[in-house]
């Protein structure tokens, strides 16, 4: 039981931040740039779902189509935000052909499979997940040797929750004792990479305060 209570409150703990993190990310808004601004709308949906998500599970009422709204949302969000920032030019083009392609595929499926929304489809986390953690690793490799470091803790934290997620995503209609386990793990990944997007704000968009020199 006490774990149980422990695990609820990193859960909650983790949509604290995420809560903290986008209003860091929104107050901003209108001075931002694009990308700021997609990343900032794209925390703001991953809100409404967890919300939501944990709104209806608390009614114990089935709430997996919401991962598919998240899959969709984070694909078409983080490709363009990774889009924008390679100089990639070959990557450019292939995330603007991924951007169509991908989205209008599963949105097809779903259409003639209607009855899957509510489970979770394998095929659907690795054309969302593997594009988006190639471009994480590219962006990456892009970074290694700049002296812009925007974006690279939240790519850090994104790349290895995504790398992890999407292994234990993959398993979850299996039917198991374990499976409670995978979850359980899949949670503190989650808090680890929200902390790190909190990182990023206060590293790389904080206001910093202007030293005033005396003479």
């Amino acid at each position: 039981m006490e774990l149980i209570s422990f695990n609820k409150f990193i859960i909650y703990l983790g949509y604290f931040v995420l809560g903290i993190n986008c209003l860091l990310f929104l107050k901003d808004f209108k001075k931002n740039n694009f990308v700021v601004r997609i990343f900032s709308v794209f925390l703001f949906v991953c809100l409404i779902i967890q919300l939501y998500s944990s709104y209806l599970a608390s009614f114990r009422e089935n709430n997996i189509f919401l991962f598919h709204v998240f899959n969709f949302s984070q694909y078409i969000f983080l490709s363009l935000i990774f889009m924008k920032l390679t100089k990639n030019k070959i990557l450019k083009n292939i995330i603007t052909v991924g951007l169509y392609f991908i989205p209008l595929s599963l949105v097809f499926f779903y259409f003639i499979n209607f009855k899957d929304i509510n489970k979770f489809f394998i095929t659907e986390i690795l054309l969302c997940n593997i594009p988006l953690l190639i471009f994480s690793f590219n962006f990456l490799v892009e970074k290694i040797d700049t002296q812009e470091k925007k974006f690279v803790y939240f790519n850090a934290g994104f790349f290895v929750y995504t790398l992890c997620s999407t292994l234990l995503f993959s398993v979850g209609n299996i039917k198991s004792e374990i499976i409670r386990f995978i979850w359980e793990f899949n949670v503190y990944l989650y808090l680890t990479y929200q902390i790190l997007i909190f990182v990023e704000w206060y590293k790389n968009f904080r206001k910093k305060p202007i030293n005033i020199k005396h003479v």
